[in-house]
């Protein structure tokens, strides 16, 4: 249930409203969407159970008020056919292209990375900055011609809409991604049309409940495409052949220009994860080396998935070009410049200690010794050897000082103490300083001093990095397998991450007759313009 909203809404056409009301509480939701929720649980069943609909609308009141929300109560109030006075479907609108250059700007990557809902000055109409938020958000501009243009033709315009909430729905900064679903919601309960309205409140509501990350899955059924190829499979053979001629295709048009970049940095990773197949499954370096190259060349992403994905790009490196110490530490460099480009501060702040503990304490171009490694890792992920650290003075020397760049705090730039460090990690003082008991308590901290904290989000991702250390290893092939396998479970909060070690587990050593059944139903994402590649299903 925690993972399918639209539930609810089943519940509550089939009259329990009750027990719809009882679902929601298993969401972590913020109070304004569980009131939005509520308020359409009583709408949809009103005309069934219309004394349980007027006590979920009174409770709905009580959990928040804020607009848009009495606008949805007056949809509500009225049940499943009544439509709120006063509203008077739109005239006019703006042409395609103008709904076209919206969708690309808010999908893209320009300049700045990173996914980026706000409205800046010189970019949109200015909001009103204070502290660390602006006033107003991307979609309140957008919503009106959005809705108006779709109103055109609801048939046939609607889902330029709809995918403008699928991007926002994609965001995987909660805040953002609320705040601008929240004022969408405001210009669509504008509209005298109660299945259309109805409908994509429902979307709304099951974007805003729904835990959402662009995941990448990829990898696994690639590596099982060149696992199948490698055992003489000409059909397995042909459709991988197929996909790396269609991704080199593809990636050949992509650009720095926003909305035509690689978004979410998946061309990149498919292009690694062949990339890995093709040195380790198929024993063809030059393909894979091509794949590589192609990899490191491809426009950027938002900050948050580029960053990830280009410490991936340095562990490709270390398995197929291990000498290439200078384009390693690029990878590092580029994920730390992604990572200071990131709007959203405590995701920047974030994902800026990830990578710093990577180049510091686990850069690709160091051996370990990987059994003792794994061992320690498996038994305490949380040991403060496997945890992110801060680094005192902190520059963010990669991040533009523009109109265009949101400003990170001078509370979190100007952090030197464990109690200022604490504030940002959220954790208590007395806690970080037992995390820490090298690092002095109470003065200021000197520049490149390190204050290690907990963050299990970091896992995944030194899971990643352990397995490819293991893959890049000389040993046989049963003990590879067995130190990668015990990296599975570190990995499994993170779908990417997760993909990345099951994939280098099968890498490590493949499947007795190519490939394992459980796997034959694996299937591959669509690219990003929604075509299917060549052949989806492996089976």
């Amino acid at each position: 249930m925690t993972h399918q909203p639209e539930r609810l809404f089943t519940l509550a056409r089939d009259g329990e409203l009750r027990r719809a009301d009882e679902s929601l509480e298993l969401f972590d939701a913020d109070h304004e969407w569980r009131a939005a929720a509520l308020l359409t649980i009583a709408w949809i069943g009103a005309g069934v159970k219309p004394d349980q609909a007027r006590d979920l609308i009174e409770k709905a009141r009580a959990v928040s008020d804020v607009p848009p929300l009495p606008a949805l109560r007056e949809w509500a109030v009225r049940g499943p056919e009544g439509i709120p006075p006063g509203l008077t479907d739109m005239s006019g609108g703006p042409g395609l292209e103008t709904i076209l250059a919206i969708l690309a700007r808010a999908g893209g990557a320009g300049t700045q990375t990173g996914a980026e809902p706000l409205m800046i000055d010189g970019v949109y109409p200015p909001g009103v900055f204070t502290g660390t938020v602006l006033a107003r958000f991307i979609a309140e501009h957008d919503g009106p011609p959005l809705v108006s243009f779709a109103r055109l033709n609801p048939a046939a315009n609607t889902t330029y809409l709809r995918q403008y909430i699928a991007i926002h729905a994609a965001n995987r900064y909660r805040y953002y991604r609320n705040r601008s679903l929240l004022a969408l919601l405001n210009s669509i309960l504008a509209v005298p049309d109660h299945e259309w309205v109805r409908q994509l409140v429902e979307e709304l509501i099951v974007s805003a409940l729904t835990v959402t990350t662009v995941d990448f899955q990829d990898g696994l059924p690639l590596t099982v495409w060149a696992l199948r190829a490698r055992a003489g499979d000409g059909a397995a053979a042909a459709s991988l052949e197929a996909y790396r001629t269609e991704l080199f295709a593809r990636s050949e048009q992509l650009s720095s220009e926003r909305g035509k970049s690689d978004s979410w940095a998946h061309y990149q990773r498919r292009a690694l994860a062949l990339c890995e197949a093709y040195m380790t499954a198929l024993d063809r370096p030059a393909e894979a080396l091509k794949l590589l190259q192609r990899a490191r060349t491809l426009p950027r992403g938002f900050g948050g998935f580029q960053a990830a994905s280009s410490l991936t790009l340095a562990e490709s490196m270390r398995l197929t070009v291990p000498a290439d110490t200078a384009g390693i530490d690029n990878c590092i460099t580029s994920a730390l410049e992604s990572a200071h480009r990131i709007q959203d501060y405590p995701f920047c702040f974030q994902m800026t200690c990830f990578v710093r503990t990577m180049q510091r304490h686990w850069p690709a171009l160091k051996t370990l010794n990987v059994d003792d490694v794994v061992a320690r890792f498996v038994a305490d992920p949380q040991h403060q050897e496997f945890c992110p650290v801060f680094v005192v003075g902190e520059l963010y020397e990669f991040r533009p000082d523009d109109k265009n760049t949101l400003p990170i705090p001078e509370d979190v730039r100007n952090a030197t103490t464990l109690a200022a460090v604490a504030n940002i990690c959220e954790c208590s003082e007395d806690g970080l300083a037992s995390f820490n008991p090298l690092v002095p308590r109470g003065p200021a901290l000197s520049p490149g001093t390190e204050v290690r904290y907990k963050d299990p989000e970091f896992t995944p991702l030194l899971a990643a990095r352990l397995a490819m250390e293991v893959l890049a290893s000389p040993m046989d092939a049963e003990r590879r397998a067995t130190l990668i396998q015990k990296l599975v479970p570190l990995a499994a909060s993170n779908t990417t991450a997760l993909d990345t070690v099951l994939s280098r587990l099968l890498l490590a050593a493949p499947p007795v007759g190519a490939i394992a059944a459980p796997l034959l139903g694996l299937k591959l994402s669509s690219w990003e313009d929604g075509t299917t590649p060549s052949e989806l299903i492996l089976a």
